[in-house]
């Protein structure tokens, strides 16, 4: 879609416009793939895929010429139906489109949690895991997850959350690990804190744990 649009004289008529395209690709690129490079970073990449579809109509038109508008009506309902089935055979989510909420972990969490008045929340060493939503608690803390940024580019982040841990500054501590065994490796977590649920997500191969401070501790 790019080189045909730098080839093309219908999209972009001068050698501003294409030089502007180039510009915003590349520090587009250059902005999301500075600090890490997750896969689906990719997402915002795909306003320029409507270049691609513009290429592969003109192509589509140049081919059938006048018999496009009957090939259309044949195409349209096919092609809809093989995406609509694509998109859900690669989405993430699909596998739990038959999950009751109350199977959920966040909805189990969230019925414990809701247990203590005025509760807070730790959702430590991942990104928001949408615990705080389901608990209706907003944080009272700066750092309330991990985002995608490595440790040693910003250590300030994982520091802080062992030291709410360390300091008993949350009621509550969710935390995600492929064992739970790994669970022992979190500073101060077993010593402040009890662990009082755990829930296996097979379709992330995660253990999901909920830690709540100890008896008289606040």
């Amino acid at each position: 879609g790019y080189i045909y649009a730098m080839i093309s004289k219908n999209i972009f008529p001068n050698v501003y416009s294409k030089i502007a395209l180039t510009l915003t690709i590349v520090i587009s690129i250059i902005g999301v793939y500075y600090g890490a490079d997750h896969i689906y970073y990719f997402l915002i990449l795909m306003p320029f895929v409507v270049l691609g579809l513009i290429f592969i109509a003109k192509m589509i038109d140049k081919i059938i010429g006048n018999k496009k508008t009957s090939i259309i009506k044949i195409l349209t309902p096919v092609y809809i139906v093989i995406f609509a089935f694509v998109s859900c055979k690669t989405s993430s989510n699909f596998n739990f489109h038959n999950t009751k909420k109350e199977d959920l972990v966040q909805f189990q969490f969230a019925e414990i949690i809701k247990e203590k008045e005025d509760a807070t929340l730790l959702n430590y060493g991942f990104l928001d895991g949408g615990f705080y939503t389901l608990a209706n608690i907003t944080p009272n803390i700066k750092y309330f997850h991990k985002p995608n940024i490595k440790y040693e580019k910003y250590p300030e982040i994982m520091d802080e959350q062992n030291r709410y841990i360390r300091e008993k500054i949350i009621d509550f501590v969710v935390i995600k690990v492929k064992q739970e065994e790994d669970s022992k490796k979190i500073p101060y977590l077993y010593e402040n804190y009890d662990n009082i649920k755990n829930v296996f997500v097979p379709d992330s191969n995660n253990n999901y744990m909920l830690f709540k401070v100890k008896l008289g501790d606040g």
